[in-house]
């Protein structure tokens, strides 16, 4: 394995009202459990289309495939809710599928199958001088995701924190009111620890 090969992340950034509400409620799971990572400039709110190791050298023909996807404007998030991991959970606003978001992942599937690299390790993640190295469980979710995560198991989403078990089935128990949202840009980023935007690669502003 040489560092030549990226772990990347297709993805969807959401428009300043849904980015207020993530970083509002990882405020609130920090203040629970602190070593939980903070959505900032350097973990970028989102919602994944496919991720996969590649080879460096191969984003801007990636990115010439995917850049011009039919992208909408009309985003829901439906629930909050974790998946759980031993007394630990990974929160998120689940998002509803609607038929082009379904088509839109389908055709980032078929755009990334040629340059998907069967296998990569930590030094294809971005990380910055003092933090810690990326876990297996990082590692293995972008190997297996178009297989294990993709396809009908697709399940669009915007990760909010690492928590507490307990804590998060607390929040996952309040009252939720669903809420619209829109897209302010499709990207290409390289991937942090715990499926974190970290450092944009390409990207393409949607009228607004």
């Amino acid at each position: 394995m040489t560092t030549a090969t990226i772990a990347i992340n297709i993805a969807l950034l959401p428009d300043a009202g849904m980015v207020a509400r993530a970083k509002a409620m990882n405020a609130r799971i920090r203040e629970n459990y602190p070593e939980s990572f903070a959505l900032d400039e350097e973990h970028l709110v989102h919602i994944t289309l496919g991720q996969a190791f590649v080879d460096g050298g191969e984003i801007a023909g990636i990115w010439r495939k995917v850049k011009s996807l039919a992208v909408r404007n009309d985003l829901r998030a439906s629930s909050f809710d974790f998946h759980a991991n031993g007394e630990m959970g990974t929160a998120g606003y689940d998002i509803s599928l609607t038929p082009w978001l379904r088509e839109t992942h389908a055709q980032v599937a078929a755009a990334v199958a040629p340059f998907s690299l069967p296998d990569g390790d930590e030094n294809a993640f971005f990380t910055a001088p003092g933090e810690s190295a990326v876990g297996e469980r990082s590692v293995n979710y972008v190997k297996d995701f178009f297989r294990a995560y993709g396809g009908s198991r697709y399940n669009p989403h915007v990760t909010l924190g690492i928590g507490q078990r307990e804590f998060l089935e607390l929040l996952r128990n309040m009252h939720f009111e669903p809420f619209e949202f829109g897209v302010e840009a499709l990207v290409i980023c390289q991937l942090g620890d715990n499926g974190t935007c970290r450092r944009v690669l390409c990207c393409r502003r949607l009228a607004v």
